[in-house]
C-alpha cells in the first residue's frame, strides 16, 4: 500500500475532525469536521505542508508530525498533558486549551497515529481532534469543582488556627472558606495522630474497635 492507494474519500463525512499527512508530511486528506472546526478549507491546506497554521500561531509539529519523525522527545515540550494512545500501540494522544482555534477558545483531544505498508513501514499519519469544551465547562461550573482562587491564587491562611482571610479582609474558617467558594460541606472526625495526643488515657481502647 501506498499514499496515493488510501482511499481518503470515504472518510470525508467523519463526525470527528481528521487529516492526513505523507511521510514528507505533507497534507492529502482534510475532512469537512476538521474545516468546521478550524475555520480553514482542505483547499488551504492539501499538497501542503502548511496544516500547523489550522492550530498553532507559528510553525511547529503537529502530533501527526511526531509520529511521522518518531521524536517522541518532543511532546513534553510540546504538550501539557500526553500519553500513549490506549486503543494503537504505536499511537500518541494529547489535549489542551486552543484559545484561537477556529475563532474559538476550545479544549480538544488530539490523538495520532502511523499508517504502515504491508512491510510495516510508515507511509502516512491520521490524526483526530475531538472538541470536549463543553465537557471540561460543565465540570469546571460544577457545585463539586475545587473553587478557582484555590488553583490560581495565594491563599491567606493563618499558621495558628488555620482560619482563611477573605478578600474583604474577614478571617472565617476553612470550612466557611470552601463551603461559600464551591458549596463543599466538610465531615469531622479525628485522626489517629490527634486522638492520641488529645485522648492518651483512651487511645489504645478505641484503636482495638
Amino acid at each position: 500500500m501506498t499514499t496515493s492507494t488510501i482511499p481518503c474519500e470515504y472518510f470525508s463525512e467523519l463526525p470527528i475532525a481528521t487529516f492526513i499527512i505523507t511521510a514528507d508530511h505533507e497534507v492529502i486528506f482534510w475532512s469537512k469536521a476538521c474545516s468546521q472546526l478550524t475555520a480553514v478549507n482542505a483547499s488551504q491546506v492539501l499538497n501542503t505542508r502548511n496544516h500547523w497554521g489550522a492550530f498553532y500561531d507559528s510553525n511547529r509539529p503537529c502530533l501527526a508530525d511526531i509520529v511521522i519523525d518518531e521524536n517522541f522527545t518532543l511532546l513534553s515540550s510540546l504538550y501539557d498533558s500526553h500519553n500513549q494512545s490506549k486503543l494503537s500501540l504505536k499511537g500518541i494522544c494529547a489535549e489542551g486549551w486552543f484559545h484561537n482555534l477556529g475563532g474559538n477558545s476550545r479544549h480538544v483531544i488530539m490523538e495520532a497515529a502511523p499508517i504502515m505498508n504491508d512491510d510495516g513501514v510508515v507511509v502516512a499519519a491520521i490524526e483526530t481532534i475531538q472538541d470536549i469544551t463543553h465537557i471540561k465547562e460543565k465540570a469546571s461550573s460544577s457545585p463539586q469543582a475545587f473553587p478557582r482562587q484555590a488553583t490560581n491564587d495565594l491563599i491567606p491562611i493563618c499558621s495558628g488556627c488555620k482560619d482563611i482571610r477573605n478578600p474583604d479582609g474577614n478571617w472565617v474558617s476553612l470550612e466557611r472558606f470552601f463551603h461559600e467558594k464551591s458549596n463543599i460541606t466538610f465531615s469531622h472526625g479525628i485522626c489517629p495522630g490527634c486522638l492520641k495526643r488529645l485522648y492518651p488515657d483512651i487511645y489504645d481502647e478505641i484503636m482495638k474497635k
